[in-house]
């Protein structure tokens, strides 16, 4: 029964670092994949910096994907516990990056303060 749980865990793993494998690649066309960032206009998108804002998103992603490997290890021995700390884990970890206003949250990345 382990083998669903471990599988779960690294089937998230597969995705975060698939989209961290995205970011690395596209680099600076790599903000265009951020969600908020990619509905503002040209003008908009060149106060920010975008080589930032993807690297920021590469290391969100691999740590999320790090995350979800420890627990696919860990989910040999304590079951669907694990599945369920990776969940608890990544929505506790994604909490701080959800923002209701698009100007919040990438207020970071403004090139000219």
């Amino acid at each position: 029964m382990n083998g669903s749980w471990i599988f779960g865990c690294l089937s998230l793993a597969a995705v975060f670092f698939g989209c961290a494998i995205l970011f690395a690649v596209k680099k600076e066309k790599g903000a265009d994949y951020v969600t908020g960032f990619n509905t503002l206009t040209e003008s908009q998108k060149a106060r920010y910096d975008r080589a930032a804002i993807s690297r920021h998103y590469l290391s969100f992603m691999r740590l999320l994907g790090e995350i979800s490997l420890l627990c696919a290890a860990l989910a040999h021995w304590i079951g669907w516990w694990a599945l369920a700390a990776n969940i608890a884990l990544t929505l506790a970890r994604c909490a701080p990056e959800i923002h209701i206003d698009w100007e919040k949250a990438f207020e970071k990345y403004l090139i000219n303060k």
